[in-house]
């Protein structure tokens, strides 16, 4: 990643993310688009960082509740896009049917939306 590609990230989560080699990890360009949205989104002052922060501590609480430490491997950005469409819903930039309806269109053909 050049320097001028480099996001500048919230220290309150930055310890959080997937890294390999100091350098935040991504699977699939759906976990970098995901990401990208809530930074810009919470950086442009549309949704409050501490809410998304909270929204994703509750996920991954949630997730170990669920799973326990030798339980299903970690996801992470499944966790984030939950926080971040949860986020979205409660600030009423999105209704849950404007929501579900934008994860159709993404979704490939014959996958539907959770």
């Amino acid at each position: 990643m050049t320097e001028e590609h480099r996001v500048r990230v919230n220290p309150k989560i930055a310890y959080v993310l997937p890294r390999k080699s100091g350098e935040i990890v991504f699977n699939a360009d759906w976990e970098r688009q995901a990401f990208g949205l809530a930074v810009a989104l919470c950086e442009k002052g549309d949704i409050p960082f501490d809410q998304f922060r909270w929204a994703l501590a509750r996920e991954l609480a949630e997730w170990q509740r669920a799973h326990g430490p030798a339980g299903t491997p970690y996801r992470f950005y499944e966790m984030w896009l939950a926080a971040l469409e949860k986020v979205l819903v409660g600030q009423g930039l999105l209704s849950e049917e404007e929501l579900r309806q934008r994860l159709e269109k993404a979704l490939p053909e014959g996958q539907e939306a959770e």
